[in-house]
């Protein structure tokens, strides 16, 4: 069985897609959508490269890529609209997920979010789930230089919760953010996701930890 005794920390650093949010398949479906109603191919390679990156990189690379004569601003719109319906109706929580936050607060660690996601996505989502107000903090990729694959976004996230990088656990489900986080001396464990499926073998051998789904930790917290 694989040890997910993790080891004590002050401050937990959550992913939302792919992580906390059981929502990957809903940008999938959008992207799909979107090659479909412009007659362009679904190719395994555009798919990867636009999960690990923002929505505006997302946009200037489909436009680069395709030869599209579209704004950025003009595809943005196009995927928020598709996005915000899902977020604020349908998006669940991952398995365990809700409950072993509930275990982190009642021990006093200190919860904060890093995340690609667009505030106007998640925070309808975490409100309709009941757990906006559980989180001490949040940073998005828009307010940093770089993406996951540099520690950006989890060192703003563990400042705002005023800990120390190295008293911080990152979860994440890529493994560019399991690389970034490393880079910046936080804990890391890889959280399974099928978006990320071929990356598995990989974030295994990077993260510190990784899981399966929450219940892992759970019944560790329990036992």
């Amino acid at each position: 069985m694989r040890d997910t005794r993790l080891p004590d920390f002050r401050g937990a650093v959550f992913d939302l897609d792919g992580t906390l949010l059981d929502s990957m398949h809903v940008w999938s479906d959008i992207d799909s959508a979107f090659l479909r109603a412009r007659g362009l191919p679904e190719e395994p390679a555009y798919f990867e490269r636009i999960k690990q990156i923002s929505i505006r990189e997302a946009a200037d690379y489909t436009i680069a890529r395709y030869g599209l004569s579209d704004t950025p601003q003009e595809l943005i719109v196009w995927w928020m609209e598709m996005a915000r319906r899902a977020y604020h109706d349908a998006v669940p929580l991952k398995t365990g997920a809700r409950e072993y936050l509930a275990c982190l607060k009642k021990r006093g660690v200190r919860l904060s979010v890093a995340t690609a996601c667009a505030p106007e996505l998640y925070i309808p989502a975490l409100k309709r789930l009941g757990i906006y107000g559980w989180f001490d903090a949040y940073a998005s990729l828009h307010e940093v230089a770089h993406g996951k694959s540099e520690p950006d976004v989890y060192l703003l996230a563990a400042s705002r919760m005023g800990i120390a990088p190295g008293e911080c656990a990152v979860f994440d489900d890529i493994i560019d953010g399991i690389r970034g986080a490393k880079k910046g001396g936080l804990l890391t464990v890889g959280v399974y996701d099928e978006s990320s499926r071929a990356e598995r073998p990989e974030i295994e051998k990077c993260a510190d930890y990784y899981i399966e789904s929450f219940t892992e930790l759970l019944d560790r917290e329990n036992g």
